[in-house]
């Protein structure tokens, strides 16, 4: 997020300076205050993330027409000296938000889990490989734990990365290409290599988008990724040497000037409708959509460039001088949304977040940024303070890293996938307990005996079950093994929760089969067909009961999704359903489906949080979910299994379910037992 906005000024004598252009200025302000927008309030602006687009765009020109105008001086283009100058300008700001993040952590202020893993984040925004640290530590179970305060530097990260190859590309490909002794004054001389540098650029652009095509399936490698995102990037780099090069050079055709607004006001008016509709998790953004939303940043910023009038709107000094401000703001202002949390207000939110952080930015643009960049400070007095800040942040991380069991980690040993009875075998004698989710549901055992210690399932030792309250179910009047009861269990996470509990019990009464998919049931669209995966599972198991245990779905699987709250969507919910329930009885067994509890604030609104919108969280929502299960249950003849409401008579606490949404330890334990002795009733005759 590159504060300087340098024009492309080509009368520029040999050692002055670019000249600054408040429009650009102006352009990044608006981008910045999308993006906040979109931080405090996903629901306000859904696509407030396209701010970022425009950043890229904007950087790629700058920065490669900074490059164009020194390789224009006598002295030619010196890449050392251009890092050198990107690190003073960039790096002494980020370091300092990233040591006070580490500082707060004294506080406790980015809970548990994150806590545990703030190091390698703040190491890995440290080196500029934050993007990449997010995809490889991106699993399922993050999504519902607090944001991490340096989730944002992942667009920092990129830009870095685009800094370190870009120049040295254009140095190979520009290599002796600028005058000696003085500036080019012919803008109509073609530069040497400039038909290589458009090959390679529109090389680089489609392979940009040809990588979103290839990770559309993973949106969040596909939003994270250099080489998806680099498209932003090289479109402004497209443009700053098309404005240098025949016939573009200045935009001096006056058709070709309204053209250029005419696109830019369309542009526009593409970037304000992303802004209010697009989601993160359109799975279109990456089959084409960044480049396109880069194509838009970009007509914009020509439009600003050839219109006077814009350049005036957009170069307002007020709203100028907020985008000098740009990068200090868009640093601090997530670490202090995160702070805030989600059970806030919205408003509340927006109304302390952006005031705060504004007042913030504006203190160390003019405190550390501006005095660095002008040298006011000597390096001498900048390595005392680096090695000062770097010390009391590492001080700071190794006093709080948690000593005990995370949310996550207590919520991980209910999420393993639970292997099937046949495939199951008995954990040694000696095994060390690993927590409920690597257990196995155990083997018949004939009338008269009783499981062993060895098949026992393994025993958690923090935040899961306690060893001596599972004892061996009796059994002196028959055989066990011909009471057993097939178990069928599908939907989410949360009925991977309960699959663990059932087979955590121990009870040889019980053969539980867990069809469950984290993050998936119903729908999205991005995961599997839930038709063909549940109707094999009930041809090969032939259950006796089929336990339909998901949270919310709002993007049923093969349905142009209503508004959640419309007469369709209610519609379609109940018909999903209906043929949901058919498909699991379609063998005769009986189907359970499960009621679903409101998320417990505040940590289990971050999933939804992520999702930049609020939809699953909403207990409305959930009321709506809710009455559609009870009304198909009534329907179809089949049993409920009122989860919320056993939570709700039973009390919840953050123990119970530590992130908010899925039980974990003895809560889950309690409600597995409780499960169980509502299957009992159904073993047929």
């Amino acid at each position: 997020m590159n504060t300087q906005a340098e024009s492309l000024a080509t009368n520029t004598a040999p050692r002055q300076r670019p000249v600054r252009v408040d429009a650009l200025d102006g352009l990044r302000a608006i981008a910045v205050v999308a993006v906040v927008l979109y931080h405090a309030d996903p629901s306000l602006l859904p696509g407030g993330f396209l701010g970022v687009d425009l950043f890229f765009v904007l950087s790629g020109y700058l920065i490669t027409s900074l490059i164009w105008l020194e390789h224009q001086r006598p002295d030619g283009f010196g890449l050392r000296e251009f890092w050198f100058r990107r690190m003073r300008r960039l790096w002494p700001l980020a370091w300092v938000t990233l040591a006070a993040i580490a500082v707060a952590s004294l506080w406790g202020v980015w809970g548990l889990d994150r806590q545990r893993s703030l190091p390698k984040e703040l190491l890995a925004g440290f080196i500029h490989l934050a993007n990449w640290y997010q995809i490889d530590h991106g699993g399922y179970v993050q999504s519902f734990t607090a944001p991490s305060p340096v989730r944002h530097f992942w667009s920092l990260a990129i830009e870095e990365q685009f800094y370190l190859v870009w120049p040295a590309l254009l140095a190979l490909l520009w290599r002796g290409n600028h005058p000696r002794g003085r500036l080019r004054e012919d803008r109509r001389e073609e530069p040497k290599g400039m038909w290589t540098t458009w090959a390679v650029l529109g090389c680089l652009i489609l392979a940009s988008l040809y990588a979103g095509w290839r990770q559309a399936d993973h949106l969040d490698r596909a939003y994270l990724g250099s080489d998806v995102r680099a498209v932003a990037l090289l479109v402004g780099a497209t443009m700053a040497v098309a404005g240098r090069s025949r016939p573009f050079s200045g935009a001096q055709s006056a058709v070709l000037r309204r053209a250029l607004v005419g696109a830019g006001l369309l542009g526009g008016a593409a970037l304000v409708y992303g802004a209010l509709v697009v989601h993160t998790n359109s799975d279109w953004l990456p089959k084409g959509g960044f480049g396109i939303a880069a194509i838009a940043a970009g007509a914009v910023m020509a439009a600003v460039l050839n219109s006077s009038l814009l350049s005036r709107l957009i170069g307002w000094p007020p709203l100028a001088a907020f985008g000098r401000r740009s990068f200090a703001l868009y640093l601090v202002h997530w670490p202090l949304l995160v702070a805030i949390g989600p059970g806030r207000p919205a408003w509340v939110r927006i109304l302390v977040g952006l005031p705060v952080s504004s007042i913030l930015a504006a203190w160390l643009h003019r405190v550390i940024e501006q005095p660095i960049i002008r040298h006011q400070y000597s390096t001498g007095r900048l390595l005392v303070s680096g090695v000062l800040g770097a010390t009391v942040a590492v001080a700071s991380l190794v006093i709080a890293v948690p000593a005990g069991t995370t949310p996550t980690e207590q919520v991980n040993a209910s999420l393993g996938q639970v292997p099937d009875p046949e495939l199951a075998d008995p954990a040694p004698a000696n095994s060390q307990p690993t927590g409920s989710s690597s257990a196995a549901t155990v083997p018949c055992v004939p009338s008269g005996q009783v499981p062993t210690p060895s098949q026992t399932p393994p025993v958690s030792e923090d935040g899961g079950f306690q060893p001596d309250t599972v004892r061996p179910v009796e059994d002196p009047s028959g055989s066990v093994c011909d009471e057993q009861l097939n178990v069928l269990i599908v939907g989410d996470s949360t009925g991977r929760g309960a699959a663990n509990g059932l087979v955590g019990l121990g009870d040889p009464r019980l053969r539980v089969w867990d069809r469950t998919e984290l993050g998936c049931s119903l729908g999205d669209e991005t995961c599997p067909d839930w038709h063909e995966l549940w109707s094999n599972a009930v041809t090969e198991i032939q259950p006796d009961v089929v336990v339909m245990y998901l949270g919310v779905v709002s993007d049923l699987y093969g349905i142009e999704d209503a508004k959640f709250d419309s007469d369709q969507a209610a519609t379609d919910r109940l018909t999903t359903l209906n043929d949901a329930v058919e498909l699991l009885a379609k063998n005769g067994a009986m189907v359970f489906l499960v009621t679903v509890a409101d998320p417990l604030p505040p940590k289990g609104l971050f999933f939804c949080q992520g999702e930049a919108r609020n939809s699953r969280c909403d207990p409305k929502w959930v009321s709506l979910w809710n009455q559609a299960v009870l009304r198909v249950a009534q329907e179809q003849s089949a049993e409920v299994l009122d989860v919320r409401g056993w939570i709700e008579e039973r009390g919840s606490s953050t123990s119970d379910r530590p992130d908010g949404l899925h039980l974990a330890g003895t809560s889950l334990q309690e409600l597995a037992d409780w499960i169980r002795v509502r299957l009992g009733a159904t073993k047929p005759n």
